[in-house]
């Protein structure tokens, strides 16, 4: 398995603040029921699965996260990676991020390694973008990014990078709205 990490200052929205956070979670896009077909099995795309998760900020334990497979399965995430709620969405709803697990290059993980990694301060999130996919050289290959919320460093994460958290970030609000439906 290769594992290709860079740490970098990165996401417009979140990485200034929590604020960019709570604004995500206050917005719940619910799906529409029965108009889109259902997700790929992954055997059409590839498998993949990409997670957001947080860790830090007060409680030490971040503000949870998501992860979505390439099947459409899709996990509300709680306090680090424990899994609050499973639900399924649709392949319209994944299209994009499915394009964007698909497209990134190895070489948009790479370009922003840093040297060394600015200690987190106080009470700031860390944030961890994790994509496993099938790789036909490694058989499997997970692509990980890092950041702290309130990181100093500039905004300059590769596109490709950028491309996979804005559409990982995007269904956010739309897996902790499925769940809160779902109970």
């Amino acid at each position: 398995m290769r594992d290709v990490r860079i740490e970098a200052g990165m996401l417009g929205h979140l990485e200034r603040s929590t604020v960019g956070t709570l604004l995500l979670f206050s917005i719940v896009n619910m799906p529409s029921a029965g108009q889109d077909p259902p997700a790929p099995d992954g055997s059409a795309t590839g498998h993949w699965r990409a997670e957001l998760v947080s860790s830090g900020g007060i409680t030490g334990k971040g503000t949870g996260g998501v992860a979505v497979s390439s099947d459409g399965t899709a996990e509300l995430l709680q306090l680090g990676t424990q899994t609050a709620c499973t639900t399924k969405l649709t392949m319209s709803q994944i299209a994009a991020l499915d394009g964007a697990v698909t497209n990134i290059a190895q070489e948009h993980w790479r370009a922003g390694v840093l040297k060394s990694k600015p200690a987190p301060c106080c009470d700031q999130l860390q944030w961890n973008l994790r994509v496993t996919r099938a790789s036909s050289a490694a058989g499997e290959e997970q692509l990980v990014s890092s950041w702290t919320a309130d990181s100093a460093e500039p905004a300059g994460a590769p596109a490709g990078v950028a491309t996979v958290h804005e559409a990982l970030a995007a269904l956010w609000p739309v897996v902790r709205g499925a769940c809160s439906t779902n109970r």
